[in-house]
Parts: C-alpha cells; structure tokens; sequence
C-alpha cells in the first residue's frame, strides 16, 4: 500500500497546475481568426473578447520575458526608458517563425469549449498591466492590448481580427554646431524648421548650439515627442535651462512623478506641429553618462513623410 501511495502522489505531481488550479469562467467555440501582421495566431473567445497565448507572440516578432522571481510576464519592450530605445524595441527584436495553420470550426459557435483558471502571473505589455488568464497552463491576453504597439482592426463580414504593427519613427531636427559660440548663459531657446521644396530639412532658432540630439519620436503606445539633451560641455552655461526644465517637468528619470499634470510645461513650451499648436501630456526626464534627457510628449499620429514644419519656444 506504501508503494502504490507514493506512485499516486508521484503521478499527482506530475499533472498540470490547470488540475489543482481554480475554475473561474469559460471560453467558447469561436469561427472568428485572429492575425498578428498578416499570419494567423490561435484565439479563443472569451466573453466576446479575443484572446491570443502571450507567449505565442516570441514567434511573431515581440519580445516576451518571463520573471520567474516575480512571477510576471513582460510582452513588448520593458526595460529602454528612453524613447530611442522604445521607438525601435516595442517589436521586431525576434525573429518571425510562426507556422500556426487555423482549422475550421465544426463546433456550436458560442458553445462552451473548456475551462479558464485562476493565475497568480501578473502580465504587462508595453509596461502597462493588463488582465490575463489561465487556459492549459498558457497565459492568455485579449488581442486588443496590443494597440498599444498598432492597429487593432475587426472585421466582421470576414469573421476576422487583425492586429499590424505602426512602426515607430525618430526625426532629427538640428545637430550642434560644436564649433559655434556657447559660453554665455542661457535659459531659453527656440527652433524653426521646415521642409524646402526638394524635402530637405532647413533649421534657424535661437540657443540650440547648446542642445544635443533635437528629434522628433513617434510610438503607437505614447504618441510623439520632442527631445533633447544637455551635456556636461555646457553644463554651467545651462543652469538656469536646466532648473527650468526640471520645474516643468512631470516624471524624472528614476520613474519619480514631479508633477500630476503638464500645465507648467504647456505654459513654458509651445510647440506647433504643421502649424497646428499641440498640447503637452507629460514631460518625462532621461540620464545618460554625462547628459541629461527632456522629452515633451504630446497626441499625435503621423508619419514622418508629413511632417512640413516644426516650430518650438522655451520662455
């Protein structure tokens, strides 16, 4: 009896946590396919909702990571703070190898197809905490969360969800001339670009010899910014810069929040985007070795081909 009480146990342990797991819903038989950039990705309905495997996407593309100390799992790009970083990393670090084929369902649609379980794995994609469920030990997300990365379009006379990826983009709008006269203290600047009538880029403006790295970013996930750098060559001429953008700052390097909201930055800064005014959302801070980071985020979508002119004043 000893003998058959340990092999019981044995065969106990090795059956999937989704067995000793608690039932919390369940997902139905579905006729709707759901594509990730073009391919089909298997999917289950829940509650109406579309839900993709998280770790089925390491093989369209995304960056998956699981935390077995914290017990989370990361889709998207987690750990680049800064927008350069964010702006080329959101998707695209994996290779793409899926070979998932869809078959047709022949079941009831709506019909119960099996059961979800209760998970302790926390999920974020892009950062951002979303719910996530439990079915056969895989970690399932609604298709929808990623819109953060791009579009999420239904189709209904096709039966089809179809999720494909903005690409990000970065735009330099002026590089310093090293040479130029930057001894005398500042505390403000302004920049005026546009595009000639051949599409090159022409930049005037005030100051910005003591700026680095001046570009334009786009993500699907946070809209477009405007960033720059100080650097140490000027550090004691862009002290009261430097104090200034501090003060209108809303989060700071370490993650910090300065501020709840933009007001100080909007009323400091303007930025006007083909000649329409925008509206600052927040100004997040960066740190590098030897330089400081300022970006001013803002809603807009556009690609970089549209943009005509850029203008900026820091008072």
């Amino acid at each position: 009896m000893k003998k058959i009480g340990i092999l019981v146990l044995a065969l106990l342990s090795l059956l999937p946590v989704t067995a000793q797991a608690k039932i919390i819903g369940y997902f139905a038989h579905t006729d709707i396919v759901a594509y990730i950039n073009g391919l089909p990705i298997p999917s289950y309905n829940i509650d109406g909702w579309t839900g993709i495997v998280a770790e089925d996407l390491r093989t369209y593309g995304f960056d998956v990571f699981w935390d077995a100390d914290e017990r989370s799992l990361w889709v998207g790009d987690a750990f680049f703070p800064y927008p350069e970083y964010t702006a080329t990393n959101l998707q695209g670090m994996e290779p793409v190898t899926a070979t998932y084929i869809p078959e047709t369902n022949t079941k009831p649609i709506g019909s119960r197809a099996g059961s979800i379980y209760a998970t302790d794995i926390r999920t974020y994609v892009a950062n951002e905490p979303v719910s996530a469920y439990n079915i056969g030990g895989r970690t399932i997300i609604f298709i929808d969360e990623l819109s953060r990365f791009g579009d999420v379009v239904w189709h209904e006379d096709r039966r089809e969800i179809r999720y494909d990826y903005v690409p990000s983009w970065s735009m330099d709008l002026y590089h310093p001339d090293y040479e130029a006269e930057t001894e005398q203290p500042v505390a403000s600047f302004s920049l005026n670009m546009h595009r000639d009538s051949e599409g090159s880029i022409i930049t005037t403006g005030e100051n910005l010899d003591y700026l680095d790295y001046m570009r334009l970013y786009y993500n699907k996930k946070d809209g477009m910014c405007l960033g720059f750098s100080l650097y140490q060559r000027v550090l004691f001429q862009t002290v009261d810069l430097n104090t200034l953008l501090w003060d209108i700052s809303t989060q700071s390097y370490d993650g910090t929040t300065l501020s709840p909201n933009a007001d100080k930055a909007n009323q400091r800064m303007k930025i006007l985007i083909n000649d329409t005014p925008v509206s600052i959302t927040k100004v997040t801070q960066g740190k590098g070795s030897g330089h400081s980071d300022f970006y001013f985020w803002f809603p807009m979508d556009l690609k970089e081909r549209d943009i005509v002119s850029v203008s900026v004043s820091l008072q």
